[in-house]
């Protein structure tokens, strides 16, 4: 008898040894996510972050485990056989921004009996056997004690309850009109900070499936019931929902000509009635009348345009409705019904025939280099095979003969073409053509968009200041435009300005004479410009007035230089005959300080006059003409102190010049 109790003493004894944890009620040992649960979790490093403290722990089954915490770790206790989630919830701290964050970690507890036998003593091998079979025949006498789930049994298995777990549609549930039995997917799913973790069931094994309202479009449920280890019931719905469409659309190619077609490419049948969208910009501006769209997914091209595509499709009572972007599309114009025209932004006239546009040039020694754009309806292809480009000096000869008497390079202007990017105005703007473009003042029409352009790069040297440039079409002229030019260098200085400073000393140098007063200088180029220029508006500046002034200052007798409204050549032309209106008196005013070095002397924030010699601007009620709120007149104040006015301005006649003999009054700059 003593030796059996010793050697049940030894028996109880190693299996405490062996266990992870025992309990008041027996020996287990535990796993902890598959692994051997160690004696204390700690909670995981945060970079940056210090912990500050356990915010949370969830156990989900504490009838199994029991969970302990001191300070920042947790410790696992065994209860009873069984499973359990523990999630535990750390609370961090930053050290620099004391910013407050938080941290879960879920760990899966496997708690079982631990094995007693013990290989090291014969004597606890000869109880075990004896205790077996005193074992089978209670057994034997009692068969309820074989079940573990008996009451009778001090090791019954705790269930878990799956009511809480989440659940997931692993199939599809589109519509078939039959009954839609998805798999599901059912499990403990926590999130951390930076991972979900996930520990799925099986079915068959932990749980059943049953169904409800699988067949219909709709809301159907799917009737979760535990078995095995679990138990519980979770009524999951899911929608079944209707036949999704086409997943990847393309198009058979990019473009077609008005009245073309061209195929919509997918990967199922379009079901429904199918619409389109065309945004000209990412901004939405859209552009949704140029090409038609049959059920089939045929694309006609309606009228020329531009956009990125994007089709729909309405679906049916069992069919999804979806859309697809499938990238830009153009309708180029109908063969043979192509057009072309020179960049419609530029200025022109609806009774004239020709566009006309202010250009800058960036000069590189002596020659200048601009471009203007030409713009098209049709295709690269056609561009380049029927379309040709002629660029003309045109330099009005009063402009002309100031470059030569001066010796600037005045090289013929050439051209040659390069592809435009038209990202910022493809199918978003108009082109513009003439009805007749001989210059039979037919006018102009808007007649299709923007597809295409071509990029006219043009050379001439620093002496041209005007230029015509011609596109034909097959040989025939089909458009016209006249740049004026502005030039630069290549610090964007404004070289039109030396051209000015040249023609105003040559002037000077026949004005003026050494006794003269800077007062009398003054009044000299004064009276010499209010002589010589041409006031607009009157008729000694029509063409059918007076054509020796449009001999001298147009632009291919079609258009005035002054139109241009380059303000520092119409400065320097009204040194030549040119035209002016009172804001010309600003010549003057160059003079005084640039040429004889007098300071501007007036303070607008003071309304103050420096005692000294000097010049300022008077202007509107100021001006030697109150009632013109815009007129100018220079005031100089004289050494003494006395102030004398200047204006300046063109000739108000409709004369000719050879009646009012200006061009006799003209001083020659060669």
């Amino acid at each position: 008898m003593k030796k059996n109790l010793i050697s049940i003493l030894i028996c109880l004894l190693c299996a405490f040894a062996l266990s992870g944890s025992v309990s008041a009620k027996g020996p287990y040992t535990a796993t902890v996510n598959g692994k051997k649960m160690s004696a204390t979790y700690s909670a995981p490093k945060k970079k940056g972050y210090k912990v500050r403290k356990i915010k949370k722990i969830k156990n989900s089954n504490k009838k199994v485990i029991t969970v302990k915490k001191k300070k920042q770790k947790v410790t696992f206790i065994p209860k009873k056989q069984g499973t359990a989630t523990i999630k535990v919830t750390w609370q961090y701290k930053s050290a620099k921004t004391k910013k407050v964050k938080v941290k879960s970690v879920v760990y899966h507890i496997t708690v079982s009996p631990a094995n007693t036998q013990s290989q090291n003593s014969k004597n606890s091998t000869e109880q075990q056997d004896t205790d077996t079979n005193n074992s089978h025949a209670k057994d034997n006498k009692n068969p309820s004690n074989n079940n573990p789930g008996s009451d009778n049994t001090n090791n019954q298995i705790s269930k878990t309850d799956i009511s809480d777990y989440y659940c997931s549609v692993l199939d599809n549930t589109e519509y078939t009109g039959n009954p839609i039995t998805p798999k599901i997917d059912v499990c403990t799913y926590y999130y951390g900070d930076y991972y979900a973790y996930q520990f799925s069931l099986t079915e068959g094994k932990d749980f059943s499936v049953t169904y409800e309202n699988n067949v219909k479009i709709g809301t159907a449920c799917a009737i979760i019931t535990g078995i095995g280890d679990y138990t519980g019931t979770i009524r999951y719905e899911f929608e079944i929902t209707k036949i999704s469409g086409p997943t990847q659309v393309s198009l058979e190619k990019s473009s077609c000509h008005v009245g073309e077609q061209v195929k919509l490419i997918s990967d199922k049948p379009f079901v429904g009635k199918i619409t389109y969208t065309s945004k000209l910009s990412m901004s939405g501006w859209t552009n949704n009348t140029y090409l038609d769209i049959d059920s089939n997914g045929v694309i006609t091209g309606k009228e020329t345009g531009w956009g990125r595509l994007t089709v729909s499709w309405e679906g049916d009572e069992t069919h999804a409705g979806g859309s697809a972007y499938v990238g830009n599309f153009t309708v180029y114009a109908k063969e043979g019904q192509e057009i072309g025209g020179f960049d419609s932004r530029t200025f022109y006239d609806e009774d004239e025939a020709f566009k006309k546009a202010e250009v800058d040039t960036i000069v590189k020694d002596n020659i200048a280099t601009y471009n203007v754009i030409y713009w098209s309806d049709a295709t690269e292809e056609w561009l380049n095979q029927h379309i040709t480009y002629e660029v003309t000096d045109v330099t009005p000869k009063a402009l002309k003969n100031a470059v030569n008497a001066f010796h600037w390079d005045t090289t013929s202007p050439t051209c040659s073409v390069d592809v435009q990017d038209t990202t910022y105005t493809r199918g978003s703007l108009n082109i513009v053509v003439p009805t007749n473009p001989d210059n039979t003042k037919e006018g102009f029409e808007c007649k299709s968009t923007v597809l295409n352009a071509k990029k006219i790069v043009i050379q001439s040297g620093i002496g041209v200041y005007a230029v015509r440039i011609d596109a034909f079409q097959d040989g025939k002229l089909c458009d016209r435009m006249y740049a004026a030019l502005s030039h630069y260098d290549e610090n964007q200085n404004k070289l039109d300005s030396d051209l000015y400073a040249q023609i105003r000393h040559k002037i000077e140098s026949k004005l003026w004479t050494a006794d003269m007063t800077n007062g009398e200088k003054l009044l000299a180029i004064a009276k010499y410009i209010n002589s010589t220029t041409h006031y607009p508006g009157y008729g000694c500046i029509q063409k059918e007035i007076n054509p020796t002034l449009w001999k001298n200052l147009a632009v291919d007798d079609a258009i005035l230089m002054y139109d241009f409204n380059n303000a520092t050549i119409n400065c320097a032309l009204a040194w030549q005959g040119g035209i002016g209106t009172c804001v010309i008196v600003s010549t003057l005013q160059t003079v005084a300080m640039q040429d004889l070095g007098l300071p501007y002397i007036y303070h607008k924030d003071t309304n103050t006059i420096d005692d000294a010699e000097g010049v300022w601007m008077a202007v509107g009620s100021a001006s030697s003409n109150p009632t013109a709120s815009l007129h100018e007149t220079l005031r100089y104040k004289e050494p003494d102190g006395s102030i004398r006015s200047f204006d300046v301005q063109g000739l108000t006649t409709d004369t000719p010049c050879e009646e009012h003999q200006c061009q006799e009054k003209l001083i020659d700059l060669h």
